[in-house]
């Protein structure tokens, strides 16, 4: 975290949900870099005290200033999640804690705010587009390899492959060469195939962005223009996958490998 995000958050209430409601709980912390007069501490101070009011248009627009003012804290993103919560933009407070969690993975009250947010979304919209956030699977089965798991098993199987084909050349024709010859054949296969996988992990881990559907509901068009034919519907809370951006246009990809066009403004990238 930032000395800026320690001064800031370290110096203000944070807001946390009861379990399974949406009672408040206050935790509070100081840092010994706050600096309770800048302008980031004052918004956050500001919001914190419209949030406990009951306010939350006025700590939904303060939390987003923090936001456009360039500061990334799992904290911040946690109360704005909240908020658009209690507004009932569940899209937005699904984007929130999704970036929440991206800062801190193991923080486990936006866990289970996220959950119930997508849980809320789920109860009020069923999806008509069949698959669209269940991932194929080969998609389903390269994420169940971490990068380093995809390369170990890769690099191993060839480095066997590649002493079952040594010790084939020095054996005499025979069963046993047949029997190697094979198996040589078959190690080879399935270390090119964790190849594939371990090509797959990386550029699903550093050159794929994903995106939540912020608005309740989007339609998804053939093209970059609204006059173009409507292809289908997306609800708030989805995840998806960007693909292309042109203008105030993004091209989306859904889990079922459905592509679309949607305003850039309707999706909040994570």
């Amino acid at each position: 975290m930032s000395r800026r995000a320690q001064s800031l958050l370290g110096s203000a209430s944070l807001f946390l949900f009861a379990c399974m409601g949406l009672g408040l709980t206050l935790a509070t912390g100081s840092s010994p870099t706050a600096r309770a007069d800048t302008t980031d501490d004052r918004l956050f101070r500001e919001a914190n005290t419209a949030y406990t009011r009951g306010k939350y248009a006025d700590a939904r627009q303060r939390y987003e200033q923090i936001v456009v003012r360039g500061l990334h804290d799992e904290r911040l993103y946690y109360n704005l999640g909240n908020t658009y919560f209690r507004q009932g933009q569940l899209g937005r407070a699904i984007w929130a804690y999704e970036k929440a969690l991206r800062l801190a993975p193991d923080h486990t009250e936006t866990k289970h705010n996220l959950v119930l947010a997508r849980q809320t979304v789920k109860s009020r919209v069923r999806d008509k587009v069949i698959g669209a956030q269940k991932p194929g699977r080969w998609q389903r089965l390269v994420q169940y390899f971490s990068v380093t798991a995809a390369a170990g098993w890769f690099f191993s199987l060839w480095y066997l492959a590649f002493g079952l084909a040594v010790t084939v050349i020095l054996l005499r024709p025979g069963v046993l060469r047949a029997s190697l010859i094979g198996l040589a054949v078959l190690v080879l296969l399935v270390s090119m195939g964790f190849g594939q996988i371990y090509y797959a992990r990386i550029q699903l881990a550093e050159g794929i962005h994903h995106a939540i559907v912020l608005d309740d509901k989007v339609g998804v068009r053939e093209g970059p223009q609204a006059i173009t034919k409507k292809s289908f519907d997306i609800h708030a809370g989805l995840k998806v996958q960007i693909a292309i951006r042109e203008d105030q246009w993004v091209k989306i990809r859904l889990a079922n490998g459905l592509e679309g066009w949607v305003r850039s403004a309707s999706i909040g990238e994570l």
